[in-house]
């Protein structure tokens, strides 16, 4: 596979499970890739992004938003008979 169709299917697969995440979890109140975010610069304790401000909440009101980070890798091998085998 080549890299740009690797990165084509693995943001089209991101954005489809933000969408179905969010459905299966409005009960629980978790959102993911929340909109209208305040971005916290001074604070990077426990992936705290910053805060997620509402209109019709008081003033006071600010619910936190963190960071979910993903450490994934992808390699390629090349064999002694000179085709590409591809790993993950």
């Amino acid at each position: 596979m080549e890299l740009k169709e690797f990165i084509k299917i693995a943001i089209r697969e991101i954005s489809e499970a933000i969408v179905e995440s969010n459905k299966e979890l409005t009960s629980t109140g978790t959102m993911v890739n929340p909109k209208n975010v305040y971005p916290v610069t001074a604070d990077a304790r426990d992936n705290l992004y910053g805060h997620l401000l509402k209109e019709v909440q008081k003033q006071g009101y600010r619910r936190p938003v963190y960071q979910v980070i993903f450490d994934i890798a992808v390699s390629s091998t090349v064999r002694k008979d000179g085709k590409r085998r591809d790993r993950s």
